[in-house]
C-alpha cells in the first residue's frame, strides 16, 4: 500500500514540474550573423474550416542584432526594460510575447511594415532589416465562430539545424477556433512582486484594462484588494490586455497571460532573488513540489529495500 501511494507522490510530481521546451543554441551556429543583410518574412493567416477575409498584419522591429547574435533594443522599445538575451524555455518566450502585447498597445507604437493578406492568407514582407520582430495579433470571426491568431515574437534571421543562418522566414500562425457564445467571460489581473523587501515596494500601483487597444478601466492594486482586480466581458472576440502605468523606479515590468488571467511581475532590476511577493510566493510553490517530488522517491526506495529483505 505504501508502494503505491509513493508511487502515486511521484506521478503527480513529475506532472507538476514544468514542462521546458529549448530552442536551438546559437553555440551551434557555423557562422556569425550578416547584420546588414535584408530579410524576407512571410506570414501565412489560413484555416481548413474557412475561408478567411483579408487581414491586415502589422510586425515590429523589437530589437537589432549583431554579428554574435546578440540583442539591442530599438529606439521605439528603449524604454521597456525588456531582457531579450539569454532566453531559453518556451515559457520565458511567452512572457516576452504577451509583455509585447501590452507595450505595444499601450504605449501607441507606430509599426515597421504593414501588410493586407492575399487571396492565399499571406502576407509577405521584403527587405526588413536583421532583429527581433513582434507581430500583432490577428481575430476575425466567420459564420459565427471566430479565429484567433496569437501574436508572435520572430528573430531574423533564425538559425537552421545545420548551423547556418537563414534569412528569409516562413511561418503560418495556427488559429485558435471558438464557436459562437453568448456568455461573460471572468477576467482577472494579478500582480507579483519579484526580489525587493515588502516594506520598500510601492504600497499600490495602477493598472490600464484595454480591450482591443483602447482603455476601459484602470484600476488600483494594492493589498488592500490582495493585488488583483476581477472583471467581466462578454465573450466576443475581442483582445483583452493590461498594463502598468508608472512602472516603480528600479523596477522592469513583464506580463504573462494563462487564458483570461494576466499577471503583471515587477522584477527588481539589482536583485538575484528569484522568490514572488504578494499575494503568492513562486519559490515556495517549487520548494514544496520538489519536496514532495524528494519525499515519493525517498518512500519508494525504501519500499523496495524492505521488500528485498522480505524475499531474501
Amino acid at each position: 500500500m505504501k508502494n503505491k501511494v509513493s508511487l502515486i507522490i511521484l506521478t503527480v510530481c513529475l506532472l507538476l514540474i514544468p514542462y521546458t521546451v529549448y530552442a536551438l543554441s546559437t553555440d551551434q551556429a557555423k557562422e556569425p550573423v550578416d547584420p546588414d543583410a535584408l530579410c524576407t518574412l512571410t506570414l501565412t493567416y489560413a484555416s481548413a474550416e474557412a475561408a478567411l477575409p483579408p487581414l491586415t498584419v502589422e510586425v515590429y522591429r523589437v530589437a537589432e542584432v549583431s554579428r554574435d547574435f546578440r540583442y539591442t533594443l530599438t529606439e521605439a522599445f528603449g524604454d521597456s526594460g525588456l531582457i531579450l538575451n539569454g532566453l531559453l524555455s518556451q515559457s520565458e518566450w511567452n512572457t516576452l510575447r504577451t509583455t509585447l502585447d501590452s507595450y505595444v498597445t499601450s504605449n501607441g507604437v507606430s509599426p515597421t511594415a504593414t501588410l493586407t493578406t492575399d487571396e492565399n492568407g499571406a502576407a509577405s514582407f521584403a527587405d526588413l532589416a536583421t532583429g527581433l520582430y513582434y507581430v500583432s495579433p490577428q481575430t476575425v470571426t466567420v459564420d459565427g465562430f471566430r479565429y484567433y491568431f496569437a501574436s508572435a515574437v520572430i528573430a531574423l534571421p533564425d538559425l537552421r539545424e545545420d548551423g547556418t543562418w537563414n534569412y528569409e522566414i516562413t511561418a503560418k500562425p495556427k488559429p485558435d477556433v471558438r464557436p459562437p457564445s453568448s456568455t461573460d467571460l471572468e477576467y482577472r489581473v494579478l500582480k507579483l512582486w519579484k526580489g525587493g523587501e515588502e516594506e520598500t515596494r510601492p504600497t499600490e500601483i495602477t493598472v490600464d484594462l484595454l480591450k482591443d487597444g483602447t482603455v476601459v478601466k484602470t484600476v488600483t492594486l494594492s493589498e488592500e484588494n490582495g493585488w488583483s482586480y476581477s472583471w467581466f466581458a462578454a465573450d466576443d472576440g475581442s483582445l483583452w490586455t493590461v498594463a502598468e502605468q508608472n512602472v516603480p523606479e528600479g523596477y522592469t515590468v513583464t506580463v504573462e497571460q494563462n487564458d483570461t488571467v494576466y499577471t503583471v511581475v515587477n522584477t527588481l532590476e539589482s536583485s538575484d532573488d528569484s522568490s514572488m511577493g504578494n499575494p503568492g510566493d513562486a519559490g515556495n510553490l517549487n520548494f514544496i513540489i520538489l519536496f514532495l517530488c524528494a519525499a515519493g522517491i525517498v518512500l519508494v526506495l525504501l519500499g523496495m529495500q524492505r521488500r528485498k529483505g522480505v524475499e531474501a
